[in-house]
C-alpha cells in the first residue's frame, strides 16, 4: 500500500536533561500517528550526514488503529435528546447511532458545553 504522509522535526530544549530531537510519522489521509522517536543532537547529526546507523527507542502510539491509514476520517454531529436529568442514559441513546463505521467520541462524555436547547452535541467519526 502506497499513501503519503507528513513528517514532523523539532528540537526540544528540557530543563530536566540534555536537548533532543523528536521525529513523528503521521499518516497524512487519516492523520493518524505512525511512529514517533527522540534522539539526541549528535545522534540525529550523524544520521542526517549519513555518518552513521543509530538505535533509538521508538513508540507506536496507535498500533490498534493501523487500519486507519490510507482512510480519510468523516466526522458528523448529532444533538441527542440527552441533559443533565437523564445522563445515565447515555449509552443507550449513544450506541444504536453507532452504525456503518461510526464511532461517537466519548471524551466529551458529560461535557457542559454541550449541552443547549437543542439537546446534546455529541461528535461522531469514521474512516473510509
Amino acid at each position: 500500500m502506497k499513501g503519503k504522509a507528513n513528517i514532523s522535526i523539532s528540537r526540544a530544549t528540557s530543563n530536566c536533561g540534555p536537548d533532543f530531537i523528536h521525529i513523528c510519522i503521521t499518516d497524512e489521509a487519516s492523520h493518524t500517528r505512525i511512529v514517533e522517536m527522540e534522539m539526541p543532537l549528535k545522534q540525529f547529526a550523524q544520521c542526517i550526514t549519513g555518518l552513521s546507523i543509530v538505535g533509538v527507542p521508538i513508540e507506536y502510539p496507535e498500533c490498534e488503529h493501523l487500519v486507519r491509514i490510507g482512510k480519510s476520517m468523516e466526522v458528523k454531529t448529532e444533538f441527542l435528546p440527552l441533559n443533565y436529568d437523564n445522563f445515565d442514559k447515555f449509552e443507550e441513546i449513544v450506541k444504536p447511532r453507532e452504525v456503518d463505521g461510526w464511532v461517537a467520541d466519548r471524551e466529551r462524555e458529560i461535557n457542559h458545553h454541550c449541552v443547549s436547547k437543542k439537546g446534546y452535541s455529541i461528535t461522531f467519526r469514521r474512516w473510509v
